[in-house]
């Protein structure tokens, strides 16, 4: 929380504190974000953590359902397009979060470029989905510049389809409150490699303690 109202600047520090002190209950959907909230509130004790909880059943069932764009969604291929990469051998890597400075996509087309570079008879794409954010153009130009095989897509409304085709899913965020797209990864059988960043998963601390146990 402090992290979004330093950099995206979408939460106003004294109103959260006047809420914090006055409400009797603040819940928190992990243990991690205790330290952040006290330091909000001034030191309240008046806090709850309370898991979110995964809807699983519905991820299949999205995942189920055809690959689909809508009026408004956005990309740099088609629909036809993306069906035949989705159903090609390369292999296919994705991320799906917002256009905004913390999910940092630049980062990760950075760490393609240098796997591309590494492993030059490897066919392989990435795909970065989001919705909001004011990013996109930028990372797509950023995307085109790479040269690479990189496919942006903004504002699909059921990207479960595209992930359960895909072969890994890639976390590049700064930080996290809950990283729920992990677990949507997980329920589909997609491998997850994630920044060891302190978030979330439940009560875990980090997506590599969450590995390790």
């Amino acid at each position: 929380m402090l992290a979004e109202i330093k950099q995206r600047k979408n939460q106003h520090f004294l109103t959260l504190r006047d809420a914090y002190r006055n409400y009797n209950t603040v819940a928190l959907v992990t243990e991690d974000m205790r330290e952040s909230a006290l330091k909000i509130s001034g030191g309240c004790g008046n806090m709850v953590v309370i898991p979110n909880c995964h809807d699983y059943k519905s991820v299949l069932k999205k995942s189920e359902l055809p690959v689909e764009f809508q009026p408004e969604t956005e990309s740099t291929v088609t629909l036809e397009e993306l069906s035949e990469l989705l159903n090609s051998n390369i292999e296919k890597f994705i991320t799906i979060g917002r256009f905004s400075p913390e999910k940092s996509h630049k980062r990760l087309i950075d760490a393609f470029a240098r796997y591309c570079a590494e492993f030059p008879d490897v066919k392989a794409c990435l795909i970065i989905i989001g919705g909001r954010g004011k990013l996109y153009d930028q990372t797509v130009e950023y995307a085109r510049n790479s040269g690479l095989n990189i496919v942006l897509i903004r504002s699909m409304e059921n990207p479960m389809p595209v992930l359960k085709k895909c072969d890994l899913f890639i976390l590049p965020s700064e930080y996290e409150g809950l990283g729920l797209v992990i677990l949507e990864a997980d329920t589909l059988g997609i491998p997850v490699i994630a920044t060891d960043i302190p978030c979330l998963l439940y009560t875990s601390p980090s997506p590599r303690d969450r590995q390790k146990s």
